[in-house]
């Protein structure tokens, strides 16, 4: 019965970004309510296929890059909704962006080095921040349009998006420290291998 779940688990998170994104910024009176909800269940399977994927054994190759690959496109959708709005600067959207395709190209550089970059903990604590900001941001937009205003709604979500992007930029920078002196020293002692 769990046998390939945390696999369709990813792709129905995959699949869900865009139904998001299409109710968020529709002009339905409810469609940040249920986007609310969308955002709930897609981060719920992503904390779920991980724990299934552990427990029953079910850790693959092709799990290992479509899991992250799901959260990163789940979460950029977000931003992007929110973006739509202008509820924060496009800086920080392109901070949060050129992080994922830095760590991916810097990912892929390793791996030929034979480094394998395991996620650290400002990784993890970017993707929880990511989660839950993002949560609170659309529950602030839902109880402003559906129950009452709130003063100051767009300080509150450019406020959250600011700690969001700062803690983006601290990750990538926390990668870059751990591993680019120790690519520099392999690449280094390959150099005189060579010249020996």
């Amino acid at each position: 019965m769990l046998k390939d779940l945390p696999n369709k688990l990813c792709v129905l998170r995959i699949l869900l970004s865009p139904v998001f994104f299409v109710l968020f910024t529709s002009s339905w009176k409810y469609g940040k309510l249920i986007s609310l909800f969308l955002v709930i269940i897609i981060e719920a399977t992503d904390l779920i296929d991980g724990i299934i994927a552990r427990r029953t054994n079910q850790v693959t190759d092709f799990g290992k890059i479509l899991d992250p690959f799901a959260d990163k496109i789940a979460k950029l959708t977000y931003f992007l909704g929110f973006l739509y709005y202008q509820y924060f600067p496009i800086w920080m959207f392109l901070i949060i962006v050129y992080r994922e395709f830095f760590l991916t190209i810097f990912r892929q550089y390793a791996e030929r080095k034979n480094i394998i970059i395991a996620a650290r903990l400002t990784g993890k604590l970017k993707s929880e921040v990511q989660a839950i900001g993002s949560i609170i941001i659309i529950l602030l937009i839902n109880i402003n349009l559906l129950i009452k205003p709130i003063e100051k709604i767009n300080v509150y979500i450019y406020l959250i998006m600011l700690l969001i992007t700062l803690i983006t930029l601290l990750s990538i920078i926390d990668y870059i420290v751990a591993y680019f002196f120790l690519l520099k020293k392999i690449n280094n002692n390959k150099e005189n291998y060579d010249k020996s």
